[in-house]
């Protein structure tokens, strides 16, 4: 009995040491989960937001488009522009699950059958990061495909859409 009380609180206890914290919208935070932003010219601005290992790279990207959002109406602005758009994984690794191996022999002094079992019980705690850079205008810039081009207002009622949704 004191074996498994035992064996359950050490459980517990590597479970809620494996845990991060969620990701929540707002700049980044003691964890590394938030945006970053860089002001390169007037008007120029590179985002990146890193999430934690509970969120998917679409809910990273649309933090990323978001804070894109809420600094072109800082600066005065209606439209953001995206020049350039990353999202990739960072950390982690994929966890290789069960494995089972089976060998077998045999000689002048004897045979024999191994059979092995492994385990990979490590978290994969992958997480994705978005990067953007941005030029905020209040037109339509000639150089910029229509696809990359973003209403700040547009986006930033449309995250507080999804909010409510998933809240």
């Amino acid at each position: 009995m004191k074996r498994t009380i035992a064996l359950l609180l050490s459980t517990s206890l590597f479970l809620v040491a494996c845990a991060t914290a969620p990701t929540l919208y707002g700049p980044k935070n003691k964890d590394g989960i938030g945006f970053a932003e860089q002001k390169i010219e007037s008007n120029r601005f590179t985002i990146t937001f890193s999430g934690g290992t509970d969120a998917s790279p679409l809910e990273v990207e649309k933090f990323a488009l978001r804070r894109a959002a809420e600094m072109t109406i800082e600066n005065n602005h209606t439209l953001f522009h995206v020049i350039s758009k990353s999202t990739q994984r960072v950390g982690g690794h994929d966890n290789k699950g069960t494995n089972v191996g089976v060998s077998a022999g045999g000689g002048s002094r004897g045979s024999g059958v191994g059979v092995g079992i492994g385990f990979d019980l490590t978290p994969t705690r992958k997480s994705y990061e978005t990067y953007l850079e941005i030029l905020t205008s209040d037109k339509m810039l000639d150089t910029v495909s229509q696809d990359m081009v973003y209403n700040a207002r547009s986006v930033l009622d449309a995250s507080t859409l999804d909010q409510v949704v998933t809240e």
